[in-house]
């Protein structure tokens, strides 16, 4: 689905389930709490810093699946439960705005509101993910003031040209996030070309 549709899908949702057996982050949490609707999920990976047990939904067991559902049935049955929970997940999903990360890389790349940043993100172009991190980072940075410019590109098999063509822009920085490291070459090669020092940021 376009991720504009997904979006209005998720809202009508009573409340989302994620039994993954390993999550590193969850971006789909993040999503679910936006969209002000309860998570059930397993207690893995990141999740737990994203969703808190009892607050904004229900952490299980991993690999449980008679934890888990006992815990879909107990949303099922309890509205006023998933209620409480759609209203902390809403409030929740302010902790994770896009604003505050892209006002700290407008700082450090020197950025006044108004300039041109080229927003890359370094990814299959299909991929929901991508296209989230990508809506996310250009409507942060408008918000700011700024005027961004992006696209997400896997970099396979099309070697440096559409770098080539948001360099065309002449942006004043680059917001990149690397999704997908192993055509990260062309990446790092495009920058010492035209003597790009990026300012590197692990999450």
């Amino acid at each position: 689905l376009p991720h504009r549709a997904l979006q209005g899908l998720m809202r009508r949702a009573d409340f989302l389930v994620l039994p993954s057996r390993d999550e590193a982050f969850g971006l789909v949490l993040v999503e679910a709490l936006a969209a002000g609707i309860p998570v059930l999920a397993a207690r893995v990976g990141g999740v737990p810093e994203v969703v808190r047990g009892g607050r904004e939904g229900l952490l299980v067991p991993p690999r449980d699946p008679a934890a888990l559902a006992r815990a879909a049935r107990r949303l099922w049955a309890d509205r006023g439960l998933r209620g409480r929970l759609a209203a902390a997940a809403l409030r929740r999903s302010e902790d994770f705005t896009c604003l505050g990360d892209c006002a700290a890389y407008a700082r450090l790349a020197g950025l006044r509101p108004g300039g041109r940043v080229a927003v890359l993100v370094w990814e299959d172009p299909g991929d929901q993910t991508a296209k989230a991190i990508l809506l996310n980072a250009v409507a942060g940075l408008r918000a700011l003031g700024f005027r961004p410019t992006g696209r997400a590109w896997a970099g396979a098999g099309g070697g440096a040209a559409p770098l080539a063509r948001l360099a065309a822009r002449r942006p004043e920085a680059w917001l990149v996030f690397v999704l997908r490291y192993s055509t990260a070459p062309v990446l790092t090669g495009f920058c010492e070309k035209n003597r790009v020092r990026p300012v590197v940021l692990l999450c």
